[in-house]
């Protein structure tokens, strides 16, 4: 993966104001090979400045948002799972690991949730 990490580097570097696409795929790329590489500053770094390019792009804010919550910070993680969604609703990966992400956040919830299906017929399954 370092590998990958400096030729993505590159790539950004020699992208220039007309290739901006492609910059910002680049961006992206990089991003998620840092984030695999557990580089999460540098990781969110990249990947703002792809939103910076491509702010309506649902990937990236869920690629943020993912980042977050790997670095265990869920109302950052929350807020861009939301922001995600709201540019593609359809979007399964964001809609479960929001789902996730509020669980986390919030143990309470799903106890909250289990008695509430405990009590009610129509809740259960």
């Amino acid at each position: 993966l370092e590998r990958v990490v400096e030729i993505l580097e590159q790539q950004v570097t020699v992208s220039n104001v007309e290739a901006e696409d492609i910059r910002e795929v680049s961006l992206v790329n990089l991003g998620h090979t840092y984030r695999k590489l557990q580089r999460w500053e540098d990781s969110l770094d990249v990947l703002h400045k792809a939103l910076s390019l491509e702010p309506y792009q649902p990937g990236t804010h869920a690629a943020i948002a993912y980042t977050y919550h790997l670095m265990k910070i869920p109302d950052q993680a929350i807020e861009y799972y939301h922001k995600a969604l709201s540019l593609n609703p359809a979007d399964p990966f964001s809609t479960l690991m929001l789902n996730i992400a509020l669980t986390e956040a919030n143990p309470a919830m799903l106890d909250t949730l289990e008695e509430i299906q405990g009590d009610d017929p129509m809740m259960t399954s």
